[in-house]
């Protein structure tokens, strides 16, 4: 049985890092390292963490982001498989002896997993995959750089992808691991065990929370991924221009309706360069940006209200569908 990193980099996260670890130490699957790269916590994770040190590897550095961190971890790491474990999220026991026989396909480089989601304010979420767009295994390069449907807590991969595709790049403080993959899924296939093995916790703690931060970060990744590989096909790189529309899109609208109209329209300019089909609502918007602020405030205003009435119909037509 080849041995699988399993490698969890945390930030103040002393809450969940126990169950985190404990869910690592009572895998099915024997033959693990567990490493534990602490990017200068402030809280209580070193106490924590102080009856699982027989058990473990506790690395601790100074705050330096989340990526790399992982970087840390992963030249720490000794065996053939890498296992990412964020330290908010957890694994049902059987989760890497699950996904491990995937690897008999030499071609695969990640194997991914369902999961399920636990919110803070207490709704749940029995599974991230059903319903999910673009969701596929194969050589699946242009459906995850529109549809990104795994994160790194369901993720096993060869510690061979770093060799090919270089390790997380440090510049990224938030969407590090989705520039990774996509370049990883360039080179290598990906394999799916369609079944919920993670629970990942979900708060205004998270990194992602902060939504403009993570949509800011993703046009750096893709724009990072057109610099980095020369080799993308046609069709490659136009899904990548069109997800590059799809984030300036939303940071140019989340721009237009808090009145920051300068960055509204430098975002919108860049959704017409990637996206012709985009262009009416684009050039629509740039024109309202210049007209008085209070005339802007009342249209923000009736957008709003329109908005809570289409989510208040679609609530009555479908309870479960906001949840």
């Amino acid at each position: 049985m080849p041995t699988i990193s399993v490698l969890i980099p945390t930030h103040n996260c002393a809450t969940f890092l126990p169950s985190a670890v404990e869910s690592a130490l009572a895998q099915t699957y024997l033959d693990i390292e567990v490493i534990v790269v602490d990017d200068g916590s402030t809280d209580e994770t070193a106490a924590v963490l102080a009856p699982y040190l027989h058990h473990i590897t506790y690395i601790k550095q100074k705050n330096a982001g989340v990526c790399v961190a992982r970087n840390t971890a992963v030249r720490a790491a000794k065996g053939e498989f890498i296992a990412w474990l964020d330290a908010d999220d957890s694994w049902k026991p059987d989760k890497l002896e699950l996904q491990m026989p995937k690897f008999a396909d030499s071609s695969i480089g990640i194997v991914y997993s369902d999961f399920e989601t636990l919110y803070s304010d207490g709704h749940f979420r029995e599974s991230f995959l059903r319903n999910h767009p673009c969701v596929c295994e194969g050589s699946v390069f242009e459906e995850y750089v529109q549809s990104r449907f795994f994160l790194p807590s369901t993720v096993v991969m060869r510690s061979k992808c770093f060799t090919e595709s270089g390790l997380f790049d440090e510049e990224m403080r938030c969407s590090g691991d989705v520039e990774l993959f996509t370049r990883i899924c360039l080179r290598w296939k990906v394999a799916l065990v369609n079944r919920v093995l993670t629970l990942r916790n979900e708060g205004p703690y998270n990194i992602t929370a902060d939504k403009k931060r993570v949509g800011t970060y993703m046009v750096l990744a893709l724009n990072k991924l057109l610099v980095k590989t020369r080799e993308l096909s046609r069709s490659q790189r136009r899904a990548v221009y069109n997800e590059l529309a799809k984030q300036h899109w939303h940071l140019g609208y989340e721009a237009f309706s808090t009145g920051e109209m300068r960055e509204a329209r430098r975002h919108l300019r860049k959704v017409i360069r990637y996206s012709r089909s985009r262009c009416r609502p684009c050039v629509l918007l740039i024109a309202l940006s210049y007209l008085p602020a209070s005339a802007n405030s009342s249209l923000r205003k009736a957008k709003a209200r329109i908005q809570r009435t289409r989510q208040n119909n679609q609530a009555q037509r479908n309870p479960e569908a906001l949840a």
